[in-house]
C-alpha cells in the first residue's frame, strides 16, 4: 500500500519502504521528485504519477533508453521487495536436460515445463494444507537455452541431499523436477540472496518478452509487499547513505529493525 500526501501535487524528498520485519529502505532525493495527482487517481501507483520535469528536454532516443533503464530498476526492486517481505526458505537453480526435453533452445518448451511444475507443486501443497510461495526469474545460457533461478517457501515435498555443499551448506536436489537438473540451498541472508538473483535480470533479458504472457518473472499470488510512504522532508538528514547515485541526486539508506 502506498501513502501519498493529500494535495494536487507534492515535492517528495523521501520514499520510505517498511518491510514486515520492521526494517526500512529509504530513498532520499536531493532534487525533489514531483508527484502530480488528483482525486481521480489518488492512491495510484507511483509509476503512473511520477514526473521528472528535467527529463522532458532530452531527445527521443535518450528518453527511450532512460525509460528502459527505469523499467529494469522497477522490476529488480519489485523482486527484492517480494523476497524481503516474505518468508522464503530455499534458493533454486533449475535447468533442462536436452535428452529429456528435446530442444533446449525452445523457450516455449522451457516456460511450459516451469509453469507446469509450479502448478502441480501448488496443487500438491494445497492438498496438504500448505501455502506454496515462489518467485522465479529466467537466465539465458551462452548457448541460448533458458534456465531459472528462484525462491520458495512451503515446498510440499522432501528434498534429496546431493552429497555436495556450497559455502559449507548442503546442496539438495528436487526429485519432482523431471525435465533436467536442480540445485536447492537454504537461504542464509535474504538481502544478499535478493541482490544475487536480480543480477540475472539484465537489460538484454528484460527486453525480451517470454511466453504468451510476456512476463519478466513468475511469482505466486498473495505475496506480501512493503508499506510505502512518500514524505516531503529528508528523513535521513545527517545520516551516511548506503548508496549514492553517480550524479549525487539519489541516496539510499537501509535501516535494520
Amino acid at each position: 500500500m502506498e501513502k501519498l500526501p493529500h494535495k494536487s501535487f507534492s515535492f517528495i524528498k523521501s520514499k520510505v519502504k517498511t518491510y514486515p520485519d520492521g526494517s526500512k529502505k529509504i530513498t532520499v532525493f536531493k532534487e525533489p521528485l514531483v508527484i502530480v495527482y488528483g482525486t481521480e487517481n489518488a492512491g495510484a501507483s507511483s509509476n503512473d504519477l511520477n514526473l521528472d520535469l528535467d527529463k522532458f528536454s532530452e531527445d527521443y532516443l535518450n528518453e527511450l533508453e532512460r525509460i528502459k533503464m527505469k523499467r529494469i530498476r522497477e522490476v529488480k526492486n519489485k523482486i527484492k521487495d517480494y523476497i524481503l517481505s516474505n518468508e522464503f526458505t530455499h534458493f533454486w537453480n533449475i535447468t533442462q536436460d536436452e535428452k529429456v526435453v528435446g530442444d533446449r533452445l525452445d523457450d516455449e518448451i522451457a516456460l511450459k515445463n516451469l509453469k507446469r511444475f509450479l502448478q502441480t507443486t501448488r496443487e500438491r501443497a494445497k492438498l496438504k494444507g500448505i501455502t506454496f510461495g515462489y518467485v522465479f526469474v529466467p537466465e539465458r545460457h551462452k548457448n541460448g537455452a533458458l534456465h531459472f533461478h528462484g525462491f520458495t517457501f512451503g515446498y510440499p515435498y522432501e528434498f534429496v541431499d546431493s552429497g555436495h555443499t556450497w559455502k559449507g551448506k548442503p546442496v539438495y536436489n528436487c526429485k519432482q523436477w523431471k525435465k533436467g537438473f536442480t540445485n536447492v540451498t537454504e537461504i542464509q541472508d535474504k538481502i544478499k540472496a535478493s541482490n544475487y538473483i536480480t543480477k540475472y535480470l539484465t537489460k538484454e533479458m528484460l527486453s525480451q518478452d517470454l511466453g504468451k504472457g510476456k512476463k519478466k518473472y513468475w511469482c505466486s499470488k498473495g505475496l506480501k509487499l512493503p508499506e510505502i510512504e512518500y514524505l516531503e522532508n529528508n528523513v535521513c538528514e545527517g545520516m551516511k547513505a548506503d548508496w549514492t547515485s553517480p550524479d549525487g541526486n539519489i541516496m539510499i539508506y537501509n535501516i535494520k529493525n
